[in-house]
């Protein structure tokens, strides 16, 4: 992926507790509080997708770990 691709942010938030995460076919992977996460898309019931920093993949993450509103 070449920086021409990437979608710029609609919001950069940082976590507010940390988080533990997984992607398919990999081991849970723990976000520690203060990692920033560039929201891209509210996806309802809670949920925000975004991506982090240094991992352009799609990330769900619920609002109340980013001390965001629930909708």
């Amino acid at each position: 992926m070449t920086t021409d691709s990437v979608v710029p942010a609609r919001m950069v938030c940082e976590l507010r507790r940390g988080v533990v995460v997984t992607w398919p076919g990999e081991p849970l992977k723990h976000l520690p509080a203060g990692t920033e996460f560039f929201v891209d898309a509210w996806v309802g019931d809670g949920w925000y997708r975004g991506r982090l920093r240094d991992d352009p993949r799609p990330l769900d993450v619920h609002a109340r770990d980013l001390g965001l509103p629930r909708g």
